[in-house]
């Protein structure tokens, strides 16, 4: 079945402009050109479904018990996510879900989660009945972490020093010709 949905997806995503000008440019392929170099691997599908894909799903199925078989017909979705405490300060963890119906929930795990572990890093299931969209670690910023820039999946892309600047009112072309607060109040006064 997963394989199903890949295969689905891999034929709606966007073509590469080097494949589509593989396929304008290059009026030979090596393959065509001397067929004994075609192997497995020029034909093989990682995606495509074997008999023996099917048997051993049909065999994992059929060993479930039926509230497992229940469960997986009620269509949930399961994140496994990994949590590493990098400071080594114990804190809860917040996490917000939101889904792609926009709608969102927070999930609060105690800090004793990091109690009984000797290592740093700590791995838990979510189970949710919607799709998932974006995960949040600390939506509020509620914990003492330092390094927010990785607590988004997918991950948010952090600006480089130049939008920065450009952001915060700096050179030429900036908001407010690089004004701070006082002097934009300052010349206020003067108008």
């Amino acid at each position: 079945m997963r394989k199903a949905k890949l295969q689905k997806k891999q034929r709606d995503e966007k073509q590469y402009i080097s494949d589509m000008r593989n396929k304008e440019e290059v009026k030979e392929t090596v393959t065509e050109r001397d067929p004994s170099t075609v192997d497995f691997y020029t034909t093989y599908d990682e995606l495509n479904v074997l008999n023996l894909d099917r048997k051993e799903y049909e065999k994992y199925y059929n060993s479930l018990d039926e509230d497992e078989k229940a469960l997986l017909k009620k269509g949930y979705n399961f994140y496994q996510i990994t949590f590493e405490n990098v400071g080594g300060l114990v804190m809860p963890l917040i996490v917000e879900f939101e889904y792609i119906d926009g709608t969102k929930e927070v999930r609060r795990i105690p800090a004793e989660i990091w109690k009984m572990l000797p290592h740093k890093e700590v791995t838990k299931v979510f189970v949710t009945e919607k799709a998932v969209k974006q995960i949040t670690l600390d939506p509020y910023f509620e914990t003492a972490d330092t390094d927010t820039g990785n607590n988004y999946f997918p991950a948010r892309q952090s600006l480089n020093r130049f939008e920065l600047y450009q952001q915060k009112g700096g050179g030429r072309y900036g908001r407010g010709q690089g004004e701070n607060p006082m002097q934009r109040a300052a010349r206020d006064k003067k108008n």
